[in-house]
């Protein structure tokens, strides 16, 4: 998928998943002042917002502060919704486009295919319209959440932010 670019302007995402931004930017006036400019101001966790003007956001802090979107993707597990059911740093990152798929609606928007390798290495190809950083962040705090040490490594030269259609990430822990 095209990064930064709704496929259609019926897609919606859940305001638990726009929360992350509040504790990602450490100056909460800033973040406050960002989500307004993009007309989501007080998410609401169960309440559902245009993806677009989401994806618009987080466009506009790649450009002047592109390391704040791993921070942000590091918080989403805290604060999007993930089944019950998965409890491990394995569970989750296996479980993470059913996650993903919870906390959108309204049209396609890609998918995180990941798959176990063997004991210590996972892949996570992901076609979806977040940045690069933005999903490592996402990895990294699961990963974090379990007390997991992983590195992840970009795999291929495919990349969305260079116009491709996915990334492939490799997960080796630690």
């Amino acid at each position: 998928m095209t990064v930064f670019k709704a496929s259609s302007d019926q897609v919606e995402i859940l305001g638990a998943a726009i929360i992350p931004v509040l504790k990602g930017i450490p100056v909460s006036s800033v973040s406050s002042k960002l989500l307004q400019e993009y007309h989501l101001e007080n998410p609401v966790a169960d309440q559902y917002y245009n993806q677009q003007q989401y994806l618009d956001l987080l466009k506009k802090i790649n450009t002047y502060m592109d390391m704040v979107l791993f921070g942000i993707g590091q918080n989403i597990f805290l604060e999007a919704v993930f089944p019950p059911d998965i409890d491990t740093f394995e569970k989750v990152f296996l479980g993470l486009d059913q996650a993903y798929h919870l906390n959108h609606r309204g049209g396609e928007i890609g998918h995180y295919n990941t798959q176990k390798i063997d004991e210590q290495s996972y892949l996570a190809d992901c076609d979806n319209p977040y940045p690069c950083n933005f999903d490592q962040g996402i990895i990294q705090g699961i990963a974090k959440y379990f007390n997991q040490r992983i590195l992840i490594e970009h795999q291929t030269e495919a990349c969305r932010m260079k116009g491709d259609e996915h990334c492939i990430y490799e997960i080796s822990v630690l």
